[in-house]
């Protein structure tokens, strides 16, 4: 029997597993420049198939990934976010990430869901170090980054960016946070 897709779920929200079912959805996130602006780049249309069979597969790898984020009210799909494993100066770190689509800024939601997000990784992995890469500019991931308790560690600079990211981190008792 395949597992719950269903991994968390908040007042407002459902944090489930991606499928091949949500390209059209994530082509508002994911081909968007606006929300993609801070990231590796917009993807075309056609790439995001491809990349949510990525997001599937590390969820085989590592047990957990970028999941999707779902209106509780009208079950449809937002965007997503999740954990990934990055590596920082030679050494894997687990990073949250999300991403909204436009329409859905500005509601306090990317805090919510990643509040859901680090609460399930403390809980499930009992481990209280996430990190989190963020431009200097990007000023409302910085807010989400705080309100999750994380706090400015350094910059770093990363293969095929042409300037250093902000490192965020989380380190905290589980008790502290739940």
């Amino acid at each position: 029997m395949p597992p719950n897709p269903n991994v968390a779920r908040t007042h407002r929200l459902i944090l489930r597993r991606l499928n091949p079912n949500d390209s059209d959805a994530l082509r508002d996130v994911l081909c968007d420049p606006e929300v993609m602006r801070y990231s590796m780049g917009v993807l075309r249309r056609d790439d995001v198939p491809a990349w949510i069979d990525e997001r599937v597969a590390e969820y085989a790898r590592w047990g957990f990934g970028l999941w999707g984020v779902e209106l509780l009210v009208s079950g449809r799909l937002i965007g997503y976010c999740g954990l990934t494993v990055i590596e920082i100066d030679g050494q894997p770190e687990i990073e949250i990430g999300y991403r909204l689509a436009r329409a859905h800024w500005g509601r306090g939601l990317a805090n919510e869901v990643a509040s859901a997000v680090r609460d399930w990784f403390v809980r499930e992995r009992r481990v209280s170090l996430l990190v989190a890469l963020i431009e200097p500019d990007n000023h409302a991931s910085i807010r989400v980054a705080r309100k999750l308790g994380m706090h400015l560690e350094l910059p770093v600079m990363l293969p095929g960016y042409d300037h250093p990211d902000h490192l965020y981190v989380l380190t905290a008792d589980q008790d502290d946070l739940l």
